[in-house]
């Protein structure tokens, strides 16, 4: 099964059609939280991404059926399984979906077996009882081999590891034949081995038996390596929709780039910068004269241009030479410094860093203030110098491999040179509308 975008078309170039879609219209208030959820997605894996109180398991339970919105629509293609407005709600034994519960939900008093067995429904009214019983038998096997649990059908939940009990919940829900799967943060509470392990097992099943899933996560590793279509939430509402590269990559405002986890935010102006790039000896060269970030909230970090001294600012490339999110015209700018683009330099004692490179990165003279391990990358945290070398008091996040940190290797309080090449910028569009993909 191939990765599924939105742009994606039938073989003849045509949009996908709505027997293949998950559309998803809802209102539901719960206290004061009010969710409104707007969506309609291809059938495949899709990830409901967010930070904790988004609203992604208050969906899922709609979804299921377990909770009726106050009003709305919600298709898996062609079938409805709820509509306000013709007074349709299917129960959720009606709905073909298989619910995975972040707690699981097995029955502590039934076998690996009977947990699996109860799921199951019988469809065999027709033949005997030795015969409905042998063909619930031959699928409680496969589930077993498929989820590597064969051998532990005599045993109990409580005798079970997290990840062998994650995967008797998975198997009794798609012991159901479900149309859907629904999983609510099916790998939270298992070790890191386990929940890598798992998610393997789990994108080879998908593919394998190319189930529709709807995922709730708010973990970045796991919606990156499972997500075909991500649907990101905050507060209650959707917030951008696209594939991993759109959203983490391409995020359309500050507060999702935050989600994804960009913090170098910034504000600025388009302008012609007092010492050009290299590259670039035509008079009308533009860039970014930027005001900077906090790494506290958002609304903390962007500042306006005013309340930065000209002498100060720091200067950033613009993103391409015709970045689709800047309109014609426009001065004011908001975005992100993507913090895996960047690359770092050991400076010379007897040389001025300068401005801008041949290729038209912009170089910053910088100070370690720390550095992590963050797996097989290296999590930096550095403030940039102003023009008068004076450090700035905004900090700049960045990852970069352990080779390049080698190669480097100041300790903090010490100065390297950061290249910020135009791929490490992107701005957030102006336009309203284009919060949710096109």
């Amino acid at each position: 099964m191939r990765e599924i975008d939105q742009k994606d078309t039938t073989e003849n170039g045509a949009m996908p059609t709505s027997s293949n879609q998950l559309t998803v219209h809802i209102q539901q208030h719960v206290g004061k939280f009010q969710l409104t959820i707007d969506f309609e997605v291809p059938l495949g894996l899709i990830a409901l991404f967010g930070s904790s109180g988004a609203g992604k398991s208050l969906t899922l339970r709609c979804l299921a059926g377990l909770i009726q919105p106050d009003q709305g629509s919600i298709r898996i293609g062609e079938h409805v399984l709820f509509e306000s407005a013709t007074g349709i709600n299917l129960p959720p034994q009606q709905r073909q979906i298989g619910y995975v519960p972040q707690q699981y939900a097995l029955f502590p008093h039934l076998t690996v077996a009977e947990n699996i067995l109860f799921g199951m429904p019988d469809h065999q009214q027709q033949k005997s009882k030795k015969e409905r019983l042998s063909i619930q038998r031959q699928r409680v096997a496969e589930l077993l081999e498929t989820l590597e649990l064969t051998g532990l059908e005599k045993r109990y939940p409580s005798m079970l590891s997290g990840g062998q009990q994650q995967r008797v919940a998975l198997a009794r829900a798609l012991a159901a034949e479900p149309r859907l799967l629904l999983l609510d943060e099916p790998f939270n509470a298992l070790d890191v081995s386990v929940r890598e392990r798992l998610r393997d097992m789990l994108h080879q099943f998908q593919r394998r038996f190319q189930i529709p899933i709807v995922l709730v996560s708010h973990d970045h590793e796991e919606v990156q390596q499972l997500a075909e279509t991500i649907v990101a939430l905050q507060q209650g509402q959707v917030v951008q929709i696209g594939s991993v590269p759109d959203v983490f990559f391409s995020p359309r405002t500050p507060d999702i780039a935050h989600l994804v986890g960009q913090h170098n935010i910034f504000s600025g102006t388009i302008a012609i910068p007092p010492t050009p790039c290299q590259s670039q000896s035509h008079p009308s060269f533009q860039a970014i004269k930027a005001s900077w970030l906090q790494e506290d909230d958002i609304a903390e970090r962007i500042v306006t241009i005013s309340n930065v001294e000209p002498e100060s600012t720091h200067w950033l490339p613009l993103p391409g030479p015709t970045p689709q999110t800047i309109e014609t015209g426009q001065k004011q700018v908001t975005g992100c410094i993507r913090n895996d683009e960047m690359v770092i330099h050991c400076k010379a004692e007897t040389e001025n860093t300068p401005t801008w490179n041949s290729t038209g990165s912009v170089m910053w003279e910088v100070e370690l203030v720390e550095v992590y391990h963050y797996g097989p990358s290296m999590r930096l945290i550095v403030r940039p110098y102003n023009n008068e070398q004076h450090r700035a008091v905004e900090a700049v996040e960045l990852y970069v491999s352990r080779q390049q940190w080698r190669e480097v290797a100041c300790q903090p309080g010490e100065r390297f040179v950061l290249e910020i090449p135009p791929t490490a910028i992107h701005c957030f569009p102006t336009s309203e509308d284009s919060i949710q993909k096109d």
